[in-house]
């Protein structure tokens, strides 16, 4: 059955007919301990833990340039990037973050970040905020499910990876480290507190 594709769920019900089987029968079982160590060694093969996919600086311009992407999700795009924002982050973005005059962001507390964190604004995402012209929420009315979505769907128009949004922020820290930035200065930018930035370079 496991050469047949079977997994530890299915492999653990066929184990347990076949004990009620040979109850029924009034003979012995056929399962084993080592059977039950068998399916025990299949359920940690699948639940090994999969590589996290970052996105790659090429498939930003690709995305960033593509004629099917609105206004609206190329700000979120290059929010998200530039900005290292965590897409709770994003949604909760405001016209009055942006101060253009001192080139600052100002990001919201989330559950992840319990206190509003003012960071330098990326010349792009200024740009960006100029051509998006909206006041008050920006992003309020959207969802993760939504981002998550359409990414899922551009990615498959455009031929990459099925990305999720938290891949920007993995592939921005990455990005950055492979420009020179020091560990301690992208974790500033980032918003980590602790050394689970290391998990985001890659």
């Amino acid at each position: 059955r496991y050469q047949q594709g079977s997994k530890a769920g299915p492999l653990s019900m066929f184990a347990s007919a076949l004990r009620f089987w040979a109850r029924c029968n009034l003979i012995p079982s056929p399962i084993t301990d080592v059977t039950h160590q068998l399916i025990t060694a299949v359920k940690l093969l699948n639940n090994r833990p999969k590589r996290k996919q970052w996105f790659l600086p090429s498939h930003l311009k690709l995305f960033l340039s593509s004629a099917s992407v609105t206004l609206e999700l190329r700000a979120m795009i290059c929010f998200s990037w530039f900005q290292l924002l965590r897409v709770s982050e994003l949604l909760r973005l405001s016209s009055s973050d942006f101060d253009l005059r001192n080139n600052s962001l100002t990001v919201q507390p989330t559950k992840r970040q319990p206190r509003a964190v003012k960071v330098p604004l990326n010349t792009n995402c200024s740009i960006m905020f100029k051509q998006l012209n909206r006041s008050g929420p920006l992003f309020a009315h959207r969802s993760q499910a939504w981002c998550n979505k359409q990414l899922k769907l551009l990615a498959a128009n455009l031929g990459t990876p099925p990305y999720t949004w938290h891949a920007f922020r993995h592939g921005a820290a990455t990005d950055l480290r492979n420009q020179g930035h020091s560990t301690s200065a992208i974790a500033a930018l980032g918003r980590w507190s602790s050394n689970a930035i290391l998990n985001y370079l890659h």
